[in-house]
């Protein structure tokens, strides 16, 4: 069953100066983030996320949770740390508007194969810094957790409307991987 969550209007936060801090934090080449000419940003829906672009699918695969470096970037840039997103918009065969990973050690979840918490934020910072146009704001489909062997595709619907975004909504399909029981005494 397809299910949709509704999620609130995004809060654009703080802009890292220091590429090469963010690069750290997610172990790979300053390079890698510097091609996608895009920021290293903070955007929330009610989570904040730090939203890292790279510019390759295999930057994203290769990509690391740092958490002494990701820490370090939060202090100096104004972020929460609560968790990174990395995602590249290169294309691929399988029709994917953006390739993705999160991570979120300090939580407790070295890496979630799909976060919908963090895809509405995801494609309000695609839309806001134009990675997807307008027209195709309501179509973005993220793939997360193909690194993990759990790939999972997330749908993103943001409705605009005068210039600015009035509706984040994500959905998708879940599948079952496990089940079990707590007995109390």
């Amino acid at each position: 069953t397809f299910v949709w969550m509704t999620q609130h209007r995004p809060v654009f936060g703080a802009v890292a100066t220091d590429i090469e801090a963010a690069a750290r934090a997610v172990n790979v080449d300053a390079a890698d983030v510097l091609q996608t000419g895009l920021p290293v940003q903070e955007v929330s829906c009610g989570v904040p996320f730090v939203f890292v672009p790279l510019a390759t699918r295999a930057a994203v695969d290769g990509a690391a949770a740092n958490l002494p470096a990701f820490s370090a970037l939060c202090r100096t840039a104004g972020f929460d740390d609560h968790a990174m997103f990395v995602f590249s918009p290169q294309a691929g065969s399988d029709g994917a508007t953006v390739y993705s990973r999160m991570f979120a050690p300090g939580l407790g979840v070295y890496e979630d194969p799909a976060t919908g918490i963090a895809s509405g934020p995801l494609g309000c910072y695609l839309v806001s810094h134009g990675v997807v146009p307008v027209e195709q704001a309501g179509r973005i489909l993220s793939l997360q957790g193909a690194k993990m062997g759990r790939p999972s595709w997330i749908h993103i619907d943001i409705g605009v409307g005068d210039g600015s975004i009035t509706r984040v909504r994500v959905g998708g399909e879940a599948v079952l991987v496990a089940e079990g029981q707590l007995i109390l005494d």
